[in-house]
């Protein structure tokens, strides 16, 4: 069960990722160029939100399954060994705070009546949640790698 959520978690990092990007894109664009809001940039945004969603919910489950809660036993311990901190402490902070920007942000959007504020609110929130959950990945060229993509 572990190992299915894990490749489960390992892949939908990059809809994640994707559909983070294809937000920011969708609404920096218009937003430059003076241009409404429309509902390719709602749907974008709520895709984005949606998949945020499952992907903390495949994270909770494999912080329990895979043994993570051990390290708040010992803190001290967790946060000697920079695997351990970031698995335990660092990843799941900085990935629940984009969780909530990316709430916040749709949010923030869905009740502005402004296409211009809907457009910059897009880009703020679900800008800084993305560079977030970029900075909390375990990409393979970090010292708490992972591979590219799990099998």
């Amino acid at each position: 069960m572990h190992t299915f959520f894990l490749i489960l978690h390992s892949w939908m990092r990059w809809v994640v990722i994707l559909l983070g990007l294809w937000v920011w894109i969708s609404a920096f664009g218009p937003f430059i160029g003076h241009k409404p809001y429309l509902p390719v940039h709602r749907r974008s945004g709520l895709l984005f939100m949606i998949s945020c969603d499952l992907q903390l919910l495949i994270g909770i489950i494999l912080y329990v399954v895979g043994g993570w809660l051990a390290g708040w036993k010992d803190m001290s311990q967790a946060m000697a060994q920079p695997a351990v901190r970031f698995f335990t402490v660092e990843h799941e902070t900085m990935m629940i705070i984009a969780w909530i920007l990316v709430h916040v942000g749709w949010s923030r959007v869905k009740k502005t009546q402004s296409d211009r504020q809907k457009l910059s609110r897009s880009l703020v929130f679900f800008g800084i949640a993305l560079l977030l959950i970029l900075l909390a990945t375990p990409w393979p060229f970090r010292e708490v790698a992972r591979p590219w993509f799990r099998t």
